[in-house]
């Protein structure tokens, strides 16, 4: 059996490449079933839609495209940032723009992260504290019944890595903005 590579395709040893096959296969399929006379219905060789995402993942989607977008913004713009108007840097409206736009992004993302951290409080302990959650608290000894009918936390702990990583987001962004202003209250003084 050959190996899958990680786009889903196999692994051509001989020119290799990573090389998907699926049309070709779904094709060989068709013509088998028609040499031995049965019909193939398309449901068979369609991918299956996938499931709806609950709230709490379209929000944590949601607020990771925002700060990423916010965050590839000022580090696409942080070497004109820091030069003068004269040296082909942003201008100061540029810069009131760029830090209100940032505030703005960092306000509405904290606010959404409070949110779903207090969603996946409420999920797990029945009005436990988003604190709580944070720190794993209202998750241990807890048996939460899951949108599948088992027994589990898993996601709930895939959840509470959501929020970590939607929180090391919102650092990350918090971290250059404040360079930025940094460098920004330097020149002024």
């Amino acid at each position: 059996q050959a190996p899958v590579c990680g786009r889903g395709g196999v692994w051509c040893v001989r020119m290799g490449v990573c090389v998907d096959r699926t049309s070709d296969w779904r094709a060989a399929v068709r013509a088998q079933r028609q040499r031995i006379g049965q019909s193939t219905p398309s449901d068979e060789l369609l991918r299956r839609p996938r499931p709806a995402r609950d709230a709490f993942c379209a929000g944590a989607l949601e607020a990771h495209s925002r700060i990423g977008e916010m965050v590839r913004r000022l580090r696409a713009s942080h070497a004109a940032y820091v030069l003068d108007d004269g040296l082909n840097g942003l201008t100061e409206a540029e810069r009131d723009a760029l830090d209100g736009e940032g505030e703005r992004v960092l306000g509405s993302s904290r606010e959404a992260i409070e949110r779903l951290a207090k969603s996946l409080a409420k999920s797990v302990g029945g009005g436990a504290s988003a604190r709580e959650a944070d720190s794993g608290d209202a998750v241990a000894g807890e048996a939460v019944e899951t949108r599948g009918g088992e027994r589990g936390g898993q996601p709930q702990q895939h959840r509470k890595a959501m929020l970590d990583s939607l929180n090391d987001e919102l650092r990350e962004l918090g971290r250059l903005r404040d360079a930025q202003r940094a460098s920004r209250l330097k020149r002024a003084m």
